[in-house]
């Protein structure tokens, strides 16, 4: 294997050669274009975007790109254009082998004079000459020179053909085979929902890679998306060129850049797609700064040093939150505090408000703001704006413009400067707004945890936690009264106060889940129509506002948590955790940690647990999970490109089974959603459309969690006369350690008629013991049970083995209840004791029984019995 999409293209070439020269040569030249695209994008794969949207800007172009040459000017714009001063350190390598001069003993020198060869074939008039030193980015400049000559605008003769193959093929074939980005290891990663990496190897050394095949990956919680990886000093994700898991045809775009979408060429089939262009509309420009990027210099802010971004209108007070956030600010137990919560719900306007504050009372000597946000969600929507900083780096050159050097009395770098001061005794407040969209959040956290030192003290705002150790402070949704505060505020803002009902405020707050800047944006469009507009349909047409408030935390997710999100998405009702996991485990073939995806969808804000509080929240069975209508709704429309749609449509059919419910009624805990479970499996099994088997897994994972499952397993399986089951379903209740001593009676009595049934009388009197020794199980159970023993020993029925032990219990047992038996129950207990060869015992016991019936004469023949 050289490199698998060249592979496949030398699989065409090889068909391809035994057609025609001209036929040959078309796809030769082919493979030169795809060759150019690909090293075009992996060498892209390294660009870092900084401050200005390097890496963007370039692939803007490309996306539009209608010809080879344009692909070539990018080429150029990286390895010695401006962008050149961002490529990453390890690409140094390809751009020197492709700006150095070299001569006659170089590969690339060899490749260089080949092409030429080429060139001067076809152009008779003007010859290329071969200098004594030549670069490899001369070969490019003379493919497009050839194809333009050729297959762009000539007509070549099939003699020129004939002559230009060879050393096209030779000098293409030296590119390949010597390139420095065609000896690194290329992969695509899939990562599987158990959340371990499919690594599909495209170079015969993927070694790079081998960590992602590890648990350790899964417990390092690394998180790439599925796509094709270059691996320079870490993975490297290639945009733009477009194949699937299997890797059978790759696609490379190809112009034709319209309204919706652009054009994907395949250089192996000729098949072509059609790729959605939404993520290259943004003009490629210096945009503008955010609105809560800190002041440019530090300024008095209250007793302090800072340069806290100016304050806007419109606050809400969110006392709760706000006196949290005070308080472990404050404190000398945390140094790294972070506000987690989905985009627009409040976190950086929070922590604004209680920064001002602290401010004001000198708690710090400097608050520093540092703002990586590169979206504003403003009243008329989502703008992009221009990251500030997105580096340790960049992070540290702010911090040395906002507080100078007077500390720096080594000559540290920045960076080092920075590292010293957050371990020194200055009282500084860092404050990270936007954590998520820095360069690599878990890089520069775990950087900081690294160097960060009390008194000093790190404040993060992010939609997504991908680390440990910090102190999590969850900004949810307003409550009631903060959410009516804010609609009423905003709607006199708007001048529609007049239009707005008490039951359509209720209504939006619900509907909107207290989300602040949902809730801004409904009643703006309240405000542009003059009329009130159903809250459901406002937000399915929100498609920019729900793009830009969820798509970066969705693509953050793991692949289970996606799935999990999803299903919630398409069942649109609260439904119990523990039934989705159910459900989810019965439908995957691979292990998915369920309880994780639910628990990363809870800190990316996506779902919404309530307990039932019925008494079923100590084991977590009364756990109901929601998602927020804006969140459902952008869901719903990741649902249209998902490739495991089926499976999703398929869960919810067992869903179904479940029931939908409402919110109010999820006090009423599992209990009853597993009863409409089992009716609705008992219908479909009755009607011949099921089989029981289908959903035992699903079932008995139920019961596992939540016990008393297991006593409508029984019934089911009873029901079915699937006796070995039924069995087992009550063996596994009684061994569930339940304290429904009631339920554990009704347990071991099943089991004892059904040991009968059976004519195992060893298991039966097992069965009648256990239920004799618990308390309050009726006395004539337990006498009951010893006529059957004495019975059984009398027919040598019992095994011998077990006898004395058996005996010995029940003895027990009924002696301590001694004041509950009449002389029949005497005499059972004194036949116990003379199977224990207890005669004294035996005597005691019947002559008790006489003295309760003088006349027994069952205890009499005991006494005649012992006399003889």
């Amino acid at each position: 294997m050289l490199f698998l999409p060249i592979d496949r293209m030398i699989d065409r070439l090889n068909i391809d050669k035994s057609d025609s020269e001209s036929t040959y040569f078309n796809s030769l030249l082919l493979l030169g274009e795809m060759a150019i695209k690909i090293i075009t994008l992996g060498l892209l794969a390294g660009v870092e975007n900084g401050r200005e949207p390097h890496r963007y800007s370039l692939e803007y172009r490309l996306a539009r790109a209608d010809s080879i040459g344009e692909w070539m000017q990018i080429i150029d714009e990286i390895t010695t254009g401006v962008t050149s001063q961002n490529i990453i350190e390890p690409v140094r390598d390809e751009q020197k082998e492709l700006i150095m001069k070299t001569k006659r003993d170089a590969w690339q020198y060899s490749a260089v004079e080949k092409m030429i060869q080429c060139v001067n074939i076809i152009n008779n008039e003007k010859k290329e000459e071969l200098s004594s030193n030549v670069k490899l980015a001369r070969w490019f400049s003379l493919f497009a020179s050839l194809r333009n000559s050729t297959r762009g605008h000539g007509a070549t003769l099939s003699s020129q053909y004939a002559l230009m193959c060879r050393p096209l093929f030779e000098s293409t074939e030296i590119l390949l085979n010597n390139f420095i980005i065609f000896k690194r290891s290329w992969a695509f990663l899939h990562r599987t929902l158990s959340g371990k990496y499919r690594v599909v190897p495209y170079t015969a050394d993927v070694s790079g890679f081998n960590d992602l095949k590890t648990t350790e990956a899964i417990q390092k919680q690394i998180n790439y998306s599925d796509g094709i990886y270059i691996y320079f000093d870490k993975p490297y994700k290639i945009d733009l060129i477009y194949t699937d898991v299997d890797s059978r045809d790759f696609f490379f775009p190809n112009g034709n850049f319209t309204n919706k979408t652009f054009e994907a060429l395949s250089y192996v089939t000729n098949n072509k797609m059609y790729c959605p262009n939404e993520n290259y509309l943004m003009p490629a420009v210096s945009l503008p700064a955010s609105e809560t990027q800190g002041i440019g210099s530090l300024d008095a802010q209250g007793e302090c040093f800072g340069n806290i971004p100016e304050k806007h209108g419109g606050y809400i007070k969110r006392d709760v939150l706000e006196k949290a956030l005070y308080n472990v600010l404050i404190d000398d137990r945390h140094p790294i505090i972070t506000l987690i919560g989905r985009g627009g719900i409040g976190k950086t306007t929070l922590a604004l408000e209680v920064l001002r504050g602290i401010a004001k009372e000198g708690k710090f000597d400097f608050i520093l703001w540092f703002s990586a946000r590169d979206i504003d969600l403003l009243s008329k929507g989502p703008k992009p704006v221009k990251a500030h900083v997105q580096t340790i780096e960049e992070i540290a050159d702010e911090f040395v413009s906002l507080i100078g050097m007077q500390y720096n009395t080594d000559n540290s770098s920045n960076k080092n400067y920075l590292a010293k001061m957050m371990s020194a005794n200055h009282k500084i407040l860092f404050v990270f707004d936007n954590f998520e969209t820095t360069k690599s959040p878990v890089d520069l956290y775990n950087w900081i945890d690294v160097y960060i030192r009390l008194p000093n003290k790190v404040l993060i705002t992010s939609r997504i936690r991908d680390f440990k150790g910090d102190f999590p402070i969850e900004i949810t949704g307003m409550n009631e009264s903060e959410s009516k505060e804010l609609i009423n505020k905003t709607a006199k803002e708007l001048r529609i106060t007049e239009i707005l009902t008490a039951g359509y405020i209720d209504s939006l707050a619900d509907e909107a889940c207290g989300h602040p800047y949902v809730m801004k944006v409904l009643l703006g469009e309240v405000a542009k129509e003059g009329r009130l507009k159903k809250i459901d349909r406002i937000i399915a047409s929100m498609d920019n506002i729900l793009e830009a408030l969820f798509e970066r935390t969705y693509t953050g997710l793991s692949p289970a948590a996606k799935r999990v999100f999803l299903t919630l998405c398409a069942w649109n009702s609260p439904i119990s955790q523990l039934g989705l996991e159910a459900v989810l485990l019965r439908s995957v073939n691979e292990r998915m940690n369920v309880e994780e995806a639910v628990k990363e969808l809870r800190y990316s804000s996506f779902a919404e647990e309530k307990n039932a509080g019925n008494g079923e929240d100590d084991n977590e069975t009364g756990i109901f999970l929601s998602v927020p209508l804006a969140a459902a709704e952008f869901g719903k429309k990741k649902m249209l490109t998902y490739p495991y749609v089926n499976s999703i449509k398929a869960d919810i059919d067992i869903l179904h089974l479940f029931g939908a419910i409402k919110m109010s009624n999820i006090e009423k805990g599992i209990q009853p959603r597993i009863e409409h479970l089992i009716h609705n499996i008992r219908q479909k099994v009755n009607s011949g459309e099921r089989l029981i088997n289908e959903y035992e897994q699903m079932l008995e994972y139920i019961a596992s969690r939540y016990v008393s499952a297991w006593l409508l397993l029984a019934d089911l399986y009873q029901n079915y006369g699937l006796v070995e089951k039924y069995i087992y379903a009550l063996n596994r209740y009684i061994e569930s350690g339940t304290n429904d001593l009631k339920s554990i009676q009704h347990a071991w009595t099943r089991l004892a008629k059904i040991y009968e049934t059976q004519n195992d009388p060893n298991k039966e009197i097992h069965a009648l013991i256990e239920l004799s020794k618990i308390p309050n199980t009726s006395f004539f159970v337990i006498s009951d049970t010893a006529n059957k023993i004495n019975g059984m020993l009398r027919n040598m029925v019992l095994d011998q083995s077990e006898k004395e032990l058996l005996v010995e219990q029940l003895a027990n047992i009924m002696e301590k209840r001694i004041s509950e038996c009449d002389a029949d129950d005497c005499s059972r207990l004194a036949w116990l004791f003379l199977h224990l060869h207890k005669g004294e015992d035996a005597r005691r016991i019947a002559e008790k029984g006489l003295s309760i019936e003088h006349d027994n004469m069952y205890c009499q023949n005991i006494l005649t019995r012992l006399d003889s």
